[in-house]
């Protein structure tokens, strides 16, 4: 896709459609990045993967950062791509959620091809303040 859209943009004349194009192929290539798909020399997912994500939701069902139970992702906070062999091991993980966009937005700053090493400790300010802001008592 990411070359066809390529393809397409060398022979635009209209400026908004060639905008247009040139979002899309950003887009693409932060989903292939995300995905391990865009020029990464990516491993294969362990077998014993969807196991170790299945237990990790039971243990921490929502997003550690909005408190939702909608959509959740696990994410790696040292990514699997710079380092494989902490694909595995839970104290690595962290529950965020697609749903209020917290994976995008605190797991990765915003950019599907950065990590953000600081997701524990950002994740619990964010929350903290959330709580904070309701009036909430907190409890230290």
């Amino acid at each position: 896709m990411i070359k066809l859209i390529q393809f397409v943009l060398r022979y635009l004349s209209d400026e908004s459609f060639r905008q247009l194009c040139e979002s899309a192929l950003q887009f693409s290539k932060s989903i292939d990045t995300h995905l391990g798909l865009f020029g990464a020399n990516v491993e294969p997912r362990s077998p014993q993967w969807n196991k170790v994500r299945n237990q990790h939701l039971k243990e921490q069902s929502t997003c550690q950062v909005c408190g939702t139970k909608e959509d959740l992702s696990v994410h790696h906070i040292v990514p699997f791509n710079v380092d494989p062999s902490k694909e595995l091991v839970p104290s690595n993980l962290i529950t965020l959620c697609e749903h209020n966009k917290c994976h995008f937005i605190f797991g990765h700053l915003f950019n599907w091809s950065s990590h953000n090493p600081n997701v524990l400790i950002d994740a619990q300010i964010y929350k903290d303040k959330k709580v904070n802001a309701h009036g909430n008592i907190k409890n230290s």
